[in-house]
């Protein structure tokens, strides 16, 4: 893969971006080094409890890497110089007595040495019961936005507070992908009552081309005045009047988070007719909503605008 390639994976991150998360980065920087690669004194006590000067490196990058990364990186030769300078110092070992360990250690001497490094450390693994807290916190924040890259950053950020050990990153995609479908379906749930049939037929109505402004209706509410006169003073007043003759002031929208309607109401405003058809109806009710975010702020300006 050529450095800069636009390469992109499953959940919307590049490819680089995931190399980058599953192992070490090319440097760490000094001030990362004093604040992560430090051990205290009972992690030095630990260290030197085992034996032999591979064995205690091995152990000590291994903790480092927990702390800084949030996991243990399989490929333990791709450790850079400087983490193991720093934490060879620390403990009398060199530097290059690591080689030996990343190049002879087994999987099994590996699996029981994360397993040691992740008890002493505090941390757990990702055990179902981790999983399943990690899944409902997730849906938690797929009912404020819906967008998988913050999310998927979220959820990283997360395991490290809770110091739960970061499974691969192919699960932790897919239960953003779950959060943001059960986090939807929540959305639906909760404005149920709104989207009654009569309801849902005056949006669609919305979305078709009216022969008397020529456009879908949706589209002319969207438009905005092009100058500061009365006239256009006079057309976002009839905007607002439209939707109020339609019950838009008495939509109960207050069971759905805040970021939530902004993020709705602004997928609306970018789309057209037809991409909303293919939507849920949720994003054109939060839009038609006179007090949608765009909506306000544009007409309150204008018609100040109009006034002086």
């Amino acid at each position: 893969m050529t450095p800069g390639s636009a390469s992109v994976v499953s959940g919307g991150l590049p490819a680089e971006e995931l190399q980058r998360l599953t192992s070490w980065p090319a440097e760490v920087a000094r001030s990362d080094l004093a604040a992560h690669f430090t051990f205290s004194l009972e992690d030095l006590r630990w260290i030197r409890s085992h034996r032999g000067a591979v064995e205690r490196i091995g152990l000590a990058v291994q903790l480092a890497a927990l702390g800084f990364l949030g996991f243990v990186p399989a490929e333990l030769a791709e450790t850079p110089r400087e983490v193991t300078r720093h934490v060879g110092q620390q403990i009398g070992v060199a530097a290059a007595t690591f080689t030996r360990y990343a190049r002879d250690a087994d999987g099994r001497t590996r699996r029981r040495h994360v397993a040691a490094v992740i008890e002493h450390a505090g941390w757990r693994a990702c055990a179902q019961q981790e999983w399943s807290a990690l899944a409902e916190w997730l849906t938690e924040r797929a009912l404020e936005h819906d967008t998988p890259t913050v999310l998927f950053g979220q959820a990283l950020d997360q395991l490290r507070a809770e110091r739960v050990v970061r499974p691969g990153l192919d699960r932790v995609m897919r239960a953003v992908s779950t959060a943001r479908v059960a986090g939807r379906r929540e959305i639906r749930r909760r404005l149920d009552r709104e989207l009654t049939p009569e309801r849902c037929a005056e949006l669609d109505e919305l979305l078709v081309t009216d022969p008397g402004l020529g456009v879908a209706p949706l589209v002319w509410l969207n438009a905005g005045a092009t100058s500061a006169s009365s006239d256009a003073a006079k057309a976002e007043v009839a905007k607002l009047t439209y939707l109020k003759a339609r019950g838009a002031d008495r939509l109960g929208l207050r069971a759905i988070p805040p970021e939530r309607l902004r993020q709705l109401a602004t997928v609306a405003r970018r789309s057209t007719p037809r991409a909303l058809r293919q939507m849920d109806p949720e994003v054109v009710i939060r839009f038609c909503s006179p007090r949608s975010p765009q909506r306000t702020r544009r007409s309150s300006t204008r018609r100040s605008a109009c006034l002086t």
